[in-house]
């Protein structure tokens, strides 16, 4: 890491500040926390006492970006001993937890196989949204990434960061803008204008921000599969399936009485 100063740390660590903070930081002794017993990252962070002279915790990137008891400071890069200020930024717990570098079991982060297909799950508040049934992974993965990208904004880490056109493998799953439109039955100029519409009132599928490389349509490019699922369903709207009719079952807690007072009969 270029660019700051280093400060040492137990465990052999080191956390890289500018050098604007050093002076400050560099007369208390800090310590490495580790973030869990495998992600094999740590935390600069000191012993103090508060207001009331109660033992307390300090974190190295709190102090630096000067955060209140109720704001999350996140690492852009994900390293928590990167300090530097231009590193750190202040953000919600649900912003903080799409920015967190974790491991995945899938091909792909957020995305996971079931039975009818691939799926695609993002955790917002506390609450687990999924999609799906997708043919591919790399179809659930864009879709997560949508999704990610439009409740998370530069906090998302996406499976495909877009910082670029869209790849040719990409492109082959993926619709520009004025392809949907004709697909559609709309003018571009008239479905630039109805598409958030048609998301709010009648499920049409949310956008992937990836750009396709011949940049029809701007930035906004859909997924085949799901434009041609919402079309069919259009076309074919699903009815309810018939309610059956089932008959009462038979009581068979009084199958003992019943035998019981017939042998009782034979008896007399």
């Amino acid at each position: 890491m270029t660019g700051g100063k280093l400060i040492p740390l137990t465990r052999g660590q080191f956390a890289t500040v500018d050098a604007a903070d050093y002076e400050d930081l560099a007369r208390f002794k800090w310590y490495a926390v580790p973030f869990s017993n495998k992600s094999g990252k740590y935390y600069a962070v000191r012993s103090t006492r508060d207001a009331d002279g109660k033992p307390v915790r300090e974190w190295m990137h709190r102090r630096i970006a000067r955060a209140m008891a109720d704001e999350v400071v996140d690492h852009f890069d994900g390293d928590g001993l990167n300090n530097r200020r231009a590193n750190l930024r202040r953000c919600s717990a649900a912003q903080n937890t799409l920015n967190r570098r974790v491991a995945f079991r899938g091909p792909y982060r957020g995305v996971r196989r079931l039975a009818d297909g691939w799926h695609c799950a993002i955790h917002i508040d506390g609450q687990r949204q999924s999609q799906g049934p997708f043919a591919t992974a790399r179809e659930a993965a864009l879709a997560y990434d949508a999704a990610a990208a439009e409740r998370g904004g530069d906090f998302a880490v996406l499976n495909f960061p877009a910082s670029g056109p869209a790849t040719p493998q990409q492109a082959a799953l993926l619709m520009s803008f004025d392809e949907v439109s004709q697909a559609c039955g709309y003018r571009p100029e008239t479905f630039r204008k109805t598409w958030r519409r048609l998301c709010e009132t009648r499920a049409f599928p949310k956008p992937v921000q990836r750009p396709l490389a011949n940049g029809a349509g701007g930035r906004y490019a859909w997924l085949k599969s799901a434009v041609r699922a919402w079309l069919d369903q259009q076309e074919n709207p699903a009815r309810p399936a018939p309610r059956r009719e089932t008959k009462p079952r038979h009581d068979s807690r009084r199958r003992p009485l019943v035998t019981a007072w017939i042998g009782a009969k034979r008896l007399f």
